[in-house]
């Protein structure tokens, strides 16, 4: 199978799963709440054990700090294109913060580690080099600069004191402790070569492994399909700047590193991802439209199963 072909049929498989998901909302089987029940649980168990493992068992390859900064680049480059292109249509207050976390913050986490795993199966350079510009390219930037933007946007009144604990959040969540955790263990003791360590990483692994099914579960549960005729024209500039503008940008860049073929295809479809699921939590929480954002989160989904494998074959 040629590699744009097992690029289209991962994402096509996730898409079906989520349409799959959608499907389970409707019959009443599954209910919205439990997309935000099924997140946290992503967030706090399953993706921090595949980053926990991936890192453990990985020879990490210390360029892919400098690659993580080329993402953490174009992630801000893109954010200040969303907060123009809001400014260019006049939106308002709350819709102008979903345009911006929608155009800057890739799903690199939940959705790209799915993705690199389904393109890479078995490939542990191919993963760790996604964990490490998630947790270091891109997650921090969401956390600190995201929930700072939602506030601004948002027009809720929240203490200056909130907004740190809220801006810090990602330095003492679980994936924050895994990142740590796993690359200590791949330079300290290397798992693999102590049986109750690999033992443990085993078990450990089995959690990781629901992460693809639930990860879709809860973007299937969370999405919103309608999209109002007005918005469309946004719809249409955010996924321009997400899906096309963010990855060249880090292919641009990225290449000044002279990086391996695989670390430039993997930091290129990481960039590529759709817009992250944490834009429209965000939005919920600090009153930003969180309706805009999921609709923008799902068209740039779908849009993605067109545009990644036109960057796999670019790269």
């Amino acid at each position: 199978m040629s590699e744009a072909l097992r690029a289209v049929t991962a994402i096509a498989t996730l898409l079906a799963l989520i349409l799959f998901a959608l499907l389970l909302k409707r019959r009443g089987f599954l209910e919205e709440s439990h997309g935000r029940m099924i997140s946290r649980l992503v967030a706090n168990v399953t993706l921090p054990a595949i980053v926990l493992v991936t890192l453990s068992r990985s020879r990490i390859l210390w360029n892919e700090l400098g690659l993580a900064m080329v993402m953490l680049a174009a992630g801000v480059a893109c954010l200040a294109l969303g907060w123009g292109i809001a400014r260019g249509l006049r939106l308002n207050r709350p819709q102008t913060g979903a345009v911006i976390l929608s155009t800057g913050f890739a799903n690199a986490s939940m959705l790209g580690f799915t993705i690199i795993a389904q393109m890479f199966p078995g490939d542990r350079e191919d993963l760790a080099e996604a964990v490490m510009l998630s947790g270091i390219g891109s997650q921090p930037l969401i956390f600190l600069l995201g929930t700072l933007i939602a506030i601004h946007y948002g027009g809720s009144e929240v203490s200056v004191a909130e907004r740190r604990r809220a801006s810090l959040r990602y330095f003492r969540s679980p994936i924050f402790f895994a990142l740590i955790l796993g690359l200590t263990l791949s330079v300290v003791i290397r798992p693999d070569t102590k049986p109750f360590v690999a033992r443990l990483m085993n078990a450990i692994k089995v959690v990781g492994d629901a992460n693809t099914f639930l990860v879709t579960l809860a973007v299937g549960l969370l999405l919103q399909l309608r999209l109002p005729g007005p918005m469309l024209r946004v719809a249409a500039l955010v996924a321009a700047g997400k899906l096309v503008v963010m990855p060249l940008l880090a292919w641009f860049l990225g290449r000044f590193l002279h990086p391996n073929a695989w670390q430039l295809q993997v930091l290129v479809l990481e960039a590529g991802m759709p817009s992250a699921m944490l834009a429209v939590t965000l939005c919920s929480a600090y009153h930003c439209d969180d309706r805009l954002a999921a609709s923008l989160v799902f068209l740039s989904t779908v849009l993605s199963l067109v545009t990644l494998p036109l960057l796999f074959l670019l790269v």
